[in-house]
């Protein structure tokens, strides 16, 4: 059995590979019961490849779509510039009819067009939507007409993923209980999912009570990093003793620099940047509490990985974390865009050990189904029963 899978996100050439900062792929890769063909965007062209990367598919399995590095960008290139739309559609085509089953990681605008060229040729669909696309144009990055076409283009992404939702072909796997809520109602054929990585032999038991932080994530406004670095501020003008690891790679990398010197946080803030996968497993060790104060998510991964490790976590109640998280169990929820708030329950988890101890054993007793064993028999369930 063939599945093509499209991934929709920006991939590098190399001698031998193709490899990618994000880690999609790695659910894939270990799953040998079906083979597997990906498609994406390649950008050696447009942009330098990545110093690090976190996924790596040999060229036999691999087929190279032209580049783009947004749903607006392929957008404007799809329906403005037609040789680019034919070239697309004739990729995706054959590579459908040489496939049994298809998947297609949604909502971007390019695994839309898949899912429908695939539906269009009779074939089975699983369509995995891992993000809220109506959240998308209420953010900071758009202002005026472009906030106006995002609203319009998000619309548009909507009602075609609730088309594709609806027929009898497609069976729907959600990243938290948001998106399942949101699209149960258009077909039987669905349910909660995770592509996670997590494997049972990596779980760590019971760590150690402390006032260590971990933040993992990119460093955008969006993240909610400023605000964590705020809260910061106010913990260490009220002489808490307290650590924070910040993991990430992006656009605020010197701004957070910045603002670690002048608010003389050195002692405090360990910057650490981007790292390999493997590597950032040694902060999950090390530290004992996760912290991503986002402005809005699907589900993140690093929030599984924290739970791995055993870790309380504190987050923002967006998008799809309340479908696997309770809040005082196995995290806690803060205000978005709340500086105070954040560091408030830095606080509380630094001070109240027992709520720490408490968390940390009701994430170790119920961790199992966040695992890439659990989550995988999900879809091996689901590709039976398409």
């Amino acid at each position: 059995m063939i599945v093509s899978i499209c991934l929709s996100e920006l991939y590098f050439k190399t001698e031998e590979n193709y490899v990618s900062e994000s880690v999609s792929y790695n659910f894939f890769k270990n799953i040998s019961e079906f083979d597997k063909v990906f498609i994406a965007p390649v950008g050696n062209n447009y942009k330098p490849i990545p110093t690090s990367h976190n996924s790596v598919i040999s060229r036999k399995e691999f087929i190279e779509l032209p580049f783009f590095d947004s749903i607006k960008y392929f957008g404007l290139k799809y329906y403005l510039n037609r040789s680019f739309r034919l070239e697309v559609d004739k990729k995706f085509i054959d590579l459908i009819n040489d496939s049994d089953i298809v998947w297609a990681r949604n909502p971007s605008l390019a695994s839309i067009i898949f899912s429908e060229l695939a539906l269009k040729h009779n074939k089975k669909l699983i369509s995995h939507i891992c993000a809220d696309i109506e959240s998308t144009w209420n953010t900071i990055k758009y202002k005026g007409v472009k906030k106006i076409l995002a609203f319009f283009m998000s619309k548009f992404i909507l009602y075609k993923l609730k088309n594709i939702t609806k027929h009898q072909n497609t069976y729907t796997l959600c990243t938290g209980s948001k998106l399942y809520n949101q699209f149960s109602s258009f077909n039987k054929n669905i349910n909660i999912f995770t592509d996670s990585i997590i494997n049972e032999n990596t779980f760590k038991t019971k760590k150690k009570i402390d006032s260590t932080f971990l933040y993992v994530g990119r460093l955008s406004v969006e993240k909610g990093i400023l605000d964590l670095i705020e809260a910061c501020k106010i913990l260490e003008k009220k002489d808490i003793n307290f650590s924070l690891d910040i993991i990430g790679f992006g656009s605020l990398e010197v701004k957070i620099k910045s603002l670690i010197q002048e608010y003389k946080l050195s002692n405090n803030i360990n910057f650490i940047g981007s790292l390999p996968y493997e590597e950032v497993q040694n902060y999950y060790e090390k530290n004992s509490i996760f912290i991503l104060p986002s402005y809005r998510e699907g589900f993140p991964r690093v929030i599984l990985e924290a739970w791995a490790h055993g870790m309380p976590v504190i987050t923002t109640n967006v998008g799809g974390i309340k479908g696997l998280g309770q809040n005082r169990k196995n995290l806690l929820f803060v205000k978005v865009k709340h500086p105070n708030s954040i560091a408030k329950t830095m606080e509380e988890l630094i001070i109240n050990k027992q709520l720490q101890g408490q968390m940390q054993n009701y994430i170790i007793e119920n961790r199992n189904s966040i695992t890439f064993e659990y989550q995988k028999s999900l879809v091996l369930k689901c590709i039976k029963n398409i």
